[in-house]
């Protein structure tokens, strides 16, 4: 979602809102600022992400004005965060695409340093018979991220967390466990790289790792009997 058009009736007028895009949005070459509706007027362009090679330019076209007895900021009507609107059609979309989360048997929690380790994972685990979640197609730490991810959580089986020095680095990493640990969600955890000094992060010291530094088949085998005796699939 990357912008929202809307109507407020108090104002009578449509006002556009950049819901966090990464690309940003631009109203008559201005940008806009996140989460702070704008008003739109007859004619305005408006622009959606990278220009050319990577968005959209599109011409606002409407038959009704934002009045002229407001007090206007950067010659348009503004409404900064404070702000209590009501209930949208962001937080309709938004419902629908929490409840488009379907559940999975596998979270998969993991540094972005060692996406390329978690895809082999993934894919073992998915031609193994698992459904499997990642969060790699997500903006990490922006709104929706936050809400995707609690959301994926709450409907997974089970929790695996490939561990490394960067992933103990991971703040990402550390709300995922943390979370997963609020909703009594099974952890299973993988020493990918480090060792305990480095790679363990607080909340699974004590706790028994498979050890995929020396061999990956031999520690692939080891969770996947694992995740079958814990999911009921032997």
């Amino acid at each position: 979602l990357h912008c929202t058009l809307e109507y407020y009736q108090s104002f009578k007028c449509f006002m556009l809102t950049d819901e966090g895009s990464s690309s940003g949005t631009k109203l008559d070459g201005q940008p806009v600022a996140p989460y702070q509706p704008v008003a739109l007027r007859d004619g305005d362009l408006i622009e959606l992400g990278l220009g050319e090679d990577q968005g959209a330019v599109l011409r606002f076209h409407s038959n009704v004005n934002p009045p002229d007895d407001v007090e206007l900021q950067g010659g348009r009507l503004r409404l900064h965060m404070g702000f209590d609107p009501k209930e949208t059609i962001r937080q309709v979309v938004k419902n629908h695409q929490m409840a488009a989360i379907p559940a999975c048997d596998v979270f998969l929690s993991y540094s972005r340093r060692d996406r390329d380790a978690m895809h082999y994972l993934r894919e073992s685990l998915v031609v193994s018979g698992f459904t499997v979640w990642s969060d790699e197609n997500l903006e990490p730490g922006s709104q929706s991220w936050r809400a995707v991810v609690a959301t994926a959580i709450e409907k997974a089986g089970c929790l695996v967390m490939l561990l490394s020095p960067d992933a103990k680095q991971s703040d990402w990493v550390g709300e995922e466990l943390n979370y997963g640990k609020i909703h009594g969600k099974r952890i299973f955890t993988l020493l990918l790289r480090g060792d305990e000094s480095n790679a363990i992060p607080l909340g699974l010291t004590g706790v028994q790792w498979i050890d995929m530094r020396a061999g990956y088949e031999e520690a692939l085998e080891q969770l996947l009997r694992s995740l079958r005796a814990y999911l009921g699939q032997e």
